[in-house]
Order: C-alpha cells, then structure tokens, then sequence
C-alpha cells in the first residue's frame, strides 16, 4: 500500500468494502475480496465463484453536510421539552380523572349495597373489583384506585369526598376569574385593589353576601371591627391560590397607543380572529368552511359580486352580541351649535339669546345595539365627584 505515497490499512478497506456490499443488499454469498492497487485512486472489487463478476466501485469519503439553519444562530440544545405550565396542567387532568373515577365508583356501589340490603342480600363477591376496572377505562385512570377508599366512604355515607367547607364565593370567584382574563386581553388588566374592589361589588346585596357573612361569622373572622360580607386581601392570597392555574399577578409593560401605527391589515385581521374565536366559545357563531357573501350579506360564489374578505364563522345568536359606542358629552350648552341650521326671529341688530344650561358636567354615552340590528338600551355614564 505504499505505492501510493499514502499508508492504507488493509482492514480499513475491508471494512469499508463490506459496507458498501450492504448498501447493495447483495444476495450472492462473497467468497473472497481481492485489494486491487492502483496509482491514480483506490478501487476494490469483489469476486464470487461464479462466471459473471461486477466490479464494484467504492465512492470516495466525503464530509458530512453542514447543517443549515434559517436563523444566523444554531438552535440551543435546551430548547426540548414540554411547553411552561402543561405539567402542571396534566397533572391537574390526571388528579381530576382519579377524583371522578373515585366518585363514581362509589356512587354505584353505595346504590348497589342499597338495592342489596333492601333484598336480604350481600353485594357479589367481586363485583368492586369490576366495577374498578370498568370505571378505570371509562375514565382514562392508570393509577391504582383503592378499595379499602371506597368501602369506608359506602359504610360512612359520603360519596363525593372533599377536604374543607366549599367557599360560599366559589360561583362569584368563576365570574370573576373570567372578567380577569377578558379585561386582561382588552389591554385594561385590573390590579389587586381593583380586583378586590370588583368582588365585593359583585355580591354586594345578594345572597352569597348573605352567605358569606354567615360563614365569617361561624368562624369568628377578623377582629371587632371587621366588615363582614365583604372580602379583603387575606381572602385574595386564597383566591390566587386556588386559580393560579388560569390567572397570574405580574409586572406589566408599556404599549404605544398610536391609532397611526395600530390600524394595520394583520392587526386588524388579528383582531377579527381573536373576536370570532370568542363568538365561538361563547356558543353565538359556529365555524364552517371559508364563504364569500355579496354586499346584502348572502353568501355568494360569483366574483363579480363578492364583498370584503372570506368569512369562516357562522352567527346563529345575533341578538345575543351586543355593540357599543362610547361619545364623550358635557351639560354645559353654551357652547352648542345651531340645531340644522335653524333661525330665530328677532329685531333688525339684535341677537338672539337662547337659555342654556352653564354647569359643566362630563358624561359618556353608549348606546347599545344587537348584530339582529335592534336597539338594547342606552347607558349615561356621569362624572363622579
């Protein structure tokens, strides 16, 4: 091998002749393999003991290719993994399985011991054990459910298990985790005193006020002079903790309120597609495939007569969408033009003087409509003191 000016180990080109034989997927039986020198490049060949031999022809090494990236930087090796917050959000899906399973296993067999013992009878040896299994599958359950659990619950009577006294805020709390995460994705994020603030207008004068007076009084909560029927920050620090799964506390940032720059086509596409989805979740519209309507609003195939954008949702609830427009007004009149031009009569080089209202008071206006095209109500906001 030396002819060649480069020292080639002979098992180094067996080795690769082999592989390049099973990449051929050959289904002849190789008897011998001959190293044939040559000056100008190195080829090898293989012989069979039959009359036809080919001549095979190793390719030469070449280098790996480089990897290609659409950024300048190469991807991090510590960008795998799950998404922030889906662990935490399995976790919850399992624990809500496991708790359901639970339940309903229980439930049929404190019906089961019932109808039993009414009859004189026993429940059937073995019939826990398949109502387990059975409920496990139905509820997607891979953890081991107990059922020394399920007896002690059937002889206690307690078939939905729960730790502590349900919270007799827990239907305003739901309200008010969603007002949170709408007034969030509206820009106008409340803070903690706002959202304290909320609550407490929520239930003022309703039974779940009631209801909560009653529970803080039971448990002898603040001190003399505590309000009772009304939440405060120890309750927040609760409230948190129990959705802290759908809302956060955190630092905000700044965001230029410039209509100039805002009012783009993908912002504004944007926006429609972040309102449809809404429609969707709240039951109003439902989703189909991409139509074009025409400028009466009748869906159309002719593109002569199609009108603005493809349309990909359905409105089934037009009278339960409401829309609104906000116009700032002041009480003070002196300041008004004239109503459609109208004139007064009066003496040649005078001018009429019309009573009018001085005091300057701030309100806003919003008259509502529905997308039916009815008139809802109106709303007057004034300017608090």
């Amino acid at each position: 091998m030396n002819d060649v000016g480069v020292d080639i180990s002979k098992d180094a080109l067996k080795q690769r002749v082999s592989r390049a034989i099973r990449a051929q997927s050959s289904a002849k039986t190789i008897a011998e393999i001959n190293i044939v020198n040559s000056p100008s490049s190195l080829v090898s060949s293989t012989t069979a003991p039959t009359a036809n031999t080919d001549e095979l022809e190793v390719p030469p090494l070449t280098p790996p290719e480089e990897e290609v990236y659409d950024s300048d930087d190469p991807p991090k090796k510590n960008d795998a993994g799950r998404p922030k917050g889906t662990t935490q959000a399995k976790e919850r899906s399992e624990a809500d399985s496991i708790r359901s399973c639970m339940d309903a296993n229980t439930s049929v067999m404190v019906n089961e011991t019932a109808g039993k013992k009414a009859k004189g009878m026993r429940v059937e040896k073995g019939f826990l054990d398949r109502l387990i299994k059975e409920k496990k599958k139905e509820f997607g359950v891979v953890s081991d459910i107990s059922k020394k659990t399920i007896q002690n619950r059937v002889s206690r009577g307690i078939v939905f298990a729960h730790h502590g006294a349900k919270s007799p805020l827990f239907e305003a709390e739901r309200a008010l985790v969603e007002l949170c995460i709408q007034m969030g994705k509206i820009r106008q994020p409340l803070n903690v005193t706002e959202g304290i603030e909320v609550m407490n207008n929520l239930i003022e004068g309703t039974e779940v006020q009631q209801d909560l007076i009653a529970f803080q009084k039971s448990r002898k909560l603040g001190k003399e002079d505590f309000e009772h029927g009304k939440v405060t920050k120890g309750w927040w620090v609760g409230f948190l903790k129990r959705h802290e799964h759908e809302i956060v506390t955190k630092r905000g940032e700044k965001f230029a309120l410039n209509r100039t720059e805002w009012t783009t086509l993908p912002n504004i596409s944007q926006m429609y597609d972040v309102i449809y989805d809404e429609f969707v979740d709240a039951k109003v519209a439902i989703p189909c495939s991409p139509y074009f309507t025409d400028f009466d609003g009748n869906p159309t195939d002719d593109d002569l007569k199609k009108y603005s954008r493809a349309q990909n949702i359905k409105i089934t609830k037009p009278g339960w969408i409401l829309m609104a427009d906000e116009s700032g007004f002041s009480t003070s009149q002196k300041k008004d033009g004239h109503v459609g031009g109208q004139r007064l009569i009066v003496e040649r080089g005078t001018v009429p003087q019309i009573i009018a209202c001085t005091t300057d008071h701030k309100f806003t206006l919003l008259p509502f409509t529905s997308a039916s095209g009815h008139a809802v109500c109106c709303v007057v906001i004034f300017q608090g003191l």
